[in-house]
């Protein structure tokens, strides 16, 4: 038995052979004559019916008033109130429809797909076609040339029940390609049904051929179940399930897989002493070796308990760090996984948060665990401004080294200005409490801190509209000041990615994250300036800032080079350079070392028949790790637990269109310092109104864990209405 989920324009026949009079559903009858008699109404030359949005249009149509019958022959045309379009030569079914046929049928639904059959019957309820040709191809036929299409002798209606074929022939290009004695798939009319989807199929060097059959067990109609294992022919088998349940107010969604799959050779077991982006660490391959089953379980469930309170949890767990990445059919993985649960209140301006953190590094970084994390956030009008009250409260679990909580209450009063000849300025008095608590099983450079500090800022705006000859600029420069008190100490969270960017290097904000992160006192100054045509399409977006820190710096803070990391000068840059292309940039330059510590830039070229997507990154990432176990205790210094990061890369995706209907595609992803060659691809698309194929042949040079160069071809069909 064969199924599928959208072939239900075989049942488009039913509204061609269903159609009915009654005297009260009519409201337009036009015919060049009407004749009447005892027991039969017949209307004759240029009939059209219309009744219920449908209109009928046939040479002639009568009823006779004792059989309760409708017929009609001659150019039949049917329009029903979804726009699809139904083509008869003759047409008789009784007024309860338990009987009637319909001759030389042809169909042409609103997403114009086509139908045409021979004959069809009604008996009883059931209905019945014969000599059936269904195909998607609208274009494709007015050209000639029919993609695809299915034909059948014989397909039987009923309702409640599957439609089922027999002899079904499929057909590409004119030539048939397989032929089932037997097929069905469910009705239309029915909601929900079990059944098998389509299949997906994959090959590759080291997994081999892999196979993931689908079936689907529609337990309501607010729940189903997914069951889809990974059948490979070198590595074994993966359990793979999914459950979704939609409630009234919420849902849940399980997503999750386990195996006892080993694919970790020897010699790469043995070679993995190296320690960088691509390879495993000893002890991440020692515990693939050692675990025997492997899985994952991802989750999410929502429900709203009234207006303001909802609560919630995602659970996004793996066995190991390369699981993922090992079996295909899976989704590329986010690099740091999230597991929370939450319970939120959303009054008007006001925020309530109770909830627990736990994070999953798939490059192996050492995540805290954060349990509990608690947030009160509310605004109220004061005075002649606004009162802001944010609290936080968190408590950081680290495996093996030591917890610690944090409280961080601002409580703040602000004010805009709009002065006169268009200057705004925002000020800002805060009073900031923050209380850290370290506790900690071995010795780090890291401890306790109590401060209450007040803070004033002040930010001047001056938005200027500047009209050109040729396009309209919106100039806006911006100098701002904020007071605080010195910063005495660095937070473990800092790392030079919380450098100024174009939202925040003129905001009067305390805190850069919600872990309350200190920038210390400091002046900031930029501009932001937008170009736009006289049409108001836009032209150019650039933002550049700088700001410098005031505050003394700690001796500790020069070893782990976080000194004058809030000094940098940060720009970005958005061009369309014309209709076709477009050039976008950002970049952070560290003043104190003069170099850059991020720069990304990229081309987008857009044509008819070409597209180009070219994408450059080169930066650093340092920071501070005081719980580093590897340093010993002669050697215990801010400077070796300092961590850098270099990370470099070329992205390029191009595609071109051969025919209107035929691309080519290609793309390359170079990355580390030696620019080593880390995935590129090659295939071809064809796409058309009913179908698109899509061949791609591709290489991946990870070696981390389990994962090795791997290249793999992928073949995805879709045929419209099939799957």
């Amino acid at each position: 038995m064969f199924r599928c989920h959208r072939a239900q324009q075989l049942a488009l026949v039913l509204g061609c052979i269903t159609f009915q009079v009654f005297a009260g559903e009519v409201s337009f009858i036009n015919s060049d004559t009407t004749k009447y008699t005892k027991n039969r109404i017949l209307c004759s030359g240029n009939v059209v019916i219309v009744y219920y949005g449908r209109i009928i249009a046939a040479d002639n149509i009568s009823y006779d008033k004792k059989t309760e019958t409708i017929e009609a022959d001659g150019n039949i045309i049917i329009k029903d109130e979804k726009q699809n379009t139904y083509f008869l030569d003759r047409l008789m079914v009784r007024r309860d429809f338990s009987d009637g046929y319909a001759k030389n049928v042809k169909i042409i639904s609103n997403d114009k797909s086509r139908l045409a059959a021979n004959w069809a019957s009604i008996r009883n309820g059931i209905f019945e076609v014969y000599d059936v040709v269904y195909s998607p191809c609208y274009e494709c036929n007015e050209a000639g040339e029919i993609t695809w299409q299915i034909k059948s002798t014989h397909v039987k209606i009923q309702e409640e029940r599957d439609m089922e074929y027999e002899n079904a022939s499929f057909e590409v290009f004119g030539q048939p390609i397989f032929t089932l004695p037997f097929l069905s798939h469910p009705n239309p009319k029915i909601k929900r049904k079990s059944g098998f989807l389509a299949p997906q199929y994959s090959t590759s060097n080291h997994v081999g051929i892999a196979l993931m059959p689908i079936y689907l067990f529609s337990i309501s109609d607010s729940q189903e179940l997914l069951f889809k294992p990974i059948i490979t022919s070198e590595i074994g088998v993966v359990l793979w399930a999914y459950y979704g349940y939609r409630l009234k107010h919420g849902e849940l969604c399980i997503d999750a897989s386990i195996t006892n799959t080993n694919s970790v050779k020897k010699h790469s077991h043995e070679s993995a002493n190296v320690q960088d982006r691509y390879v495993a660490t000893p002890n991440e391959v020692e515990k693939i070796i050692k675990s025997g089953y492997r899985g994952h379980i991802f989750a999410k469930f929502r429900y709203e308990i009234d207006e303001m309170w909802k609560c919630g949890a995602d659970i996004n767990l793996v066995s190991d760090h390369f699981y993922l990445r090992r079996f295909p059919f899976f989704q590329e993985p986010e690099n740091l996984l999230e597991t929370n649960i939450k319970l939120e209140k959303l009054e008007g301006r006001n925020y309530s948060l109770l909830g627990f953190m736990f994070f999953q590094d798939l490059h192996g970084g050492v995540v805290p665990r954060i349990l509990p994390v608690m947030e009160k956030n509310f605004s109220i009008p004061f005075a002649f401004g606004t009162l802001d009250v944010d609290t936080i409260f968190v408590n950081f679990d680290f495996n093996d080294h030591r917890s610690s909580q944090k409280l961080i209450s601002n409580v703040s009063i602000s004010k805009c200005l709009l002065l006169p000849k268009g200057h705004i300025i925002d000020l800002k008095g805060l009073l900031s409490l923050r209380i850290l608590r370290v506790s900690e099983k071995e010795h780090s450079d890291y401890d306790s801190k109590f401060s209450l500090t007040p803070q004033l800022s002040c930010i001047w705006k001056w938005p200027l509209m500047l009209n050109g000859s040729r396009f309209n600029t919106i100039f806006t420069p911006i100098i701002g000041l904020i007071i605080s008190a010195n910063k005495k100490y660095f937070d473990i969270f800092e790392d030079q990615f919380c450098d100024i960017n174009s939202i925040n290097f003129a905001d009067g904000s305390r805190s850069i994250s919600q872990y309350g992160i200190d920038p210390g006192s400091r002046i900031c100054y930029g501009l932001k300036a937008s170009f736009y045509t006289k049409d108001g399409d836009g032209i150019c977006d650039f933002v550049l800032g700088r700001s410098v820190e005031l505050s003394a710096v700690a001796e500790k803070n020069e070893t782990t080079g976080m000194k004058h990391k809030h000094s940098n000068i940060v720009a970005a840059l958005n061009v369309q350079l014309s209709d076709t292309l477009a050039f976008v940039a950002n970049c952070s330059y560290a003043t104190q070392s003069r170099n850059f510590l991020r720069f990304e830039s990229g081309l987008k070229y857009v044509a008819n028949k070409v597209g180009i997507d070219l994408f450059v990154f080169n930066g650093q990432h340092s920071f501070y790790d005081p719980f580093n176990r590897l340093v010993s205790e002669d050697a215990q210094s801010a400077a070796m637990a300092r961590m850098d990061e270099k990370y470099k890369g070329i992205m390029l995706d191009t595609s071109w269109k051969i025919t209107p209907n035929i691309a080519l595609k290609a793309k390359i992803v170079l990355g580390d310092e030696q620019r080593k060659l880390i995935r590129y691809s090659a295939g071809v698309e064809y796409n058309n109104e009913c179908s698109s194929i899509d061949l791609v042949m591709e290489r991946k040079n990870y070696q981390r864990g389990d994962l090795e160069p791997e290249a793999s071809i992928k073949l995805v069909v879709s045929l419209k209405n099939l799957g």
